[in-house]
């Protein structure tokens, strides 16, 4: 009943995170013959999820749709995850005691709002907290089975490349326990150095173009323990095993029934992937990297509460009651919309399916104009949905640079919100990449916009774009379909017959702005003599 709760709940909470749709639209090209491509012809790999990207690529080419696929598929992963865990409790001894029967290991994780929230959001979490754990589970139970245990590592690598993390602690207790390490690692080998070798052949990097786009090779401590500290503000009851072993001097957790080397690999894998998340600067969305581990810790206080239990049964009813209403009364540090250390509740961000259904309205007027044509679309936060669900012939993702190699290869100059400190510039999208519109309407961005290029709009029925190059032959054919578009050669004239009221500084800054939108791209060189002969005539300020 327990179990059915739990996936009942997180089936209230379904929703699918905006960034869940880059996986979308790669699986979708791959269906569709284009390859493991966000953009046809353009290799970048922008995902970091490849098992799960392949995953919904075969729903997507049964005929299902990719975001009930991807939630469904979540759904899954999350009831086999709290199966094993009810499972894996069992693995600390026998339940001699009243309190020590108690489930508290699945009781916890079906009060954990977070664990709940991300068995869905279109994402590979909910499958890479399952690996993790499934892992664990033969490791601990039944370590000889090497081959099992080698296609889970891999596994989970393939879902994640920051499965990793965990290999040191996982290695270190088959080596201590004398356990045929050696094969393990071979079958990790066998699995992994071809998929690298692939990816070399087919993206030209040997790791994601996302490692580079997070800035993932650099260490940001400081971020990280914020990141850690803001969930443990809402989820302290998982550090109770600690505050229990310091309390009780008597070493506790071995008093388990011999069954102490078991929590040692619990603590040591959640530690080394913990390491990892903390080094890299966390995530900016709340919880959500911590999620794969925490039914490790709550295994970890589910056998420190049993081995308690035969000598302070007062103190284990006490520590478990303490537990599960921690987790039901505390409240949440991130909520709505508003950023915290640059930590955001998405689960606000993107209610379902009131934003998916309001998205694929809009997607729905835009597509019939846009369909077939070599146009380029600049996407920002929020919008992958959009590019999905119009099929943008040619997508350029500017909030964090994941599918763009030049964009992720940018110098950072300051640390900000993780995993968004890498964004194109307007100047960069109209005369480098090429882009001929943008549907945000960010004031941020449409302040910027309004600095560096001359405003030009293309409307679709109801829905207005901001150019951001003028390409008079894509612009012919959006008329061609019905779009209205602003006639810009006229404003070109029309602005050279006001030139007189100009001063030299403004007349070249708008000459800057007029070549990046139009005169780079057009063979207009008769306007833009005009403009350059009589600038040296205006007034000088």
């Amino acid at each position: 009943m327990l179990g059915l709760f739990s996936v009942y709940r997180a089936y209230t909470l379904a929703w699918t995170a905006d960034d869940a749709f880059i996986s979308f639209r790669y699986a979708e090209n791959l269906v569709r013959g284009h390859g493991l491509v966000f953009n046809p012809g353009e290799r970048v790999e922008g995902f970091t999820n490849l098992s799960w990207t392949l995953w919904t690529a075969l729903g997507i080419a049964l005929g299902a749709d990719a975001e009930r696929w991807s939630i469904w598929s979540g759904l899954c992963c999350h009831a086999a995850m709290f199966a094993a865990l009810a499972y894996t409790s069992r693995l600390f001894g026998r339940r001699e005691h009243l309190w020590s029967a108690l489930p508290l290991a699945p009781l916890c994780a079906a009060l954990h709002e977070d664990l709940l929230i991300y068995a869905t959001s279109g994402l590979e979490t909910p499958l890479f907290g399952l690996l993790l754990l499934l892992l664990t589970v033969v490791v601990a139970s039944s370590p000889q089975r090497w081959l099992l245990s080698g296609c889970l590592m891999s596994c989970l690598v393939l879902t994640r490349p920051d499965g990793l993390l965990v290999y040191p602690a996982v290695f270190a207790y088959l080596i201590l326990l004398r356990l045929p390490w050696l094969r393990t690692a071979a079958i990790c080998a066998l699995v992994l150095v071809p998929t690298w070798i692939w990816r070399l052949s087919y993206y030209g990097d040997w790791l994601p173009n996302t490692y580079v786009a997070k800035s993932a090779h650099l260490s940001w401590w400081s971020q990280g323990w914020k990141y850690v500290m803001l969930y443990l503000r809402m989820y302290w009851p998982l550090a109770l095993p600690i505050a229990l072993l310091a309390v009780f001097r008597q070493r506790a957790l071995p008093r388990a029934r011999g069954n102490q080397a078991h929590v040692g690999l619990l603590g040591a894998v959640a530690l080394s992937y913990g390491i990892g998340v903390i080094r890299a600067g966390g995530d900016f969305m709340f919880a959500r990297l911590l999620i794969p581990v925490t039914p490790l810790l709550f295994l970890i206080l589910d056998a420190t509460v049993r081995a308690l239990a035969p000598t302070r049964p007062i103190t284990t009813l006490a520590v478990a009651a303490t537990a599960i209403l921690g987790l039901i009364i505390s409240p949440r540090p991130v909520s709505g919309t508003r950023l915290r250390h640059g930590v955001a509740d998405e689960h606000a961000v993107y209610p379902h399916p009131t934003t998916s259904d309001a998205v694929r309205a809009t997607a729905a007027k835009i597509r019939p104009y846009l369909d077939g044509l070599p146009i380029r679309v600049a996407i920002f936060g929020t919008e992958a949905r959009l590019a999905y669900y119009a099929r943008f012939p040619h997508a350029v993702e500017c909030a964090t640079g994941l599918t763009d190699r030049e964009i992720a290869r940018q110098a950072l100059a300051k640390r900000g919100q993780p995993g968004h400190e890498k964004q194109a510039t307007i100047s960069y999208l109209a005369a480098a990449r090429r882009a001929h519109v943008m549907f945000s309407d960010n004031p941020h961005l449409l302040a910027e916009a309004a600095a560096s290029i001359p405003e030009c709009w293309v409307e679709f029925g109801d829905v207005r774009a901001r150019v951001l190059h003028w390409d008079d032959a894509v612009m012919q054919m959006l008329r061609n379909r019905g779009a209205r578009v602003t006639e810009f050669p006229a404003a070109v004239d029309d602005y050279i017959k006001t030139l007189a009221d100009r001063t030299q500084v403004a007349a070249r800054r708008d000459l800057e702005r007029l070549d990046r939108f139009w005169f780079d791209h057009n063979n207009d060189q008769a306007r833009r003599a005009v403009i350059t002969a009589r600038i040296p005539t205006l007034r000088r300020e």
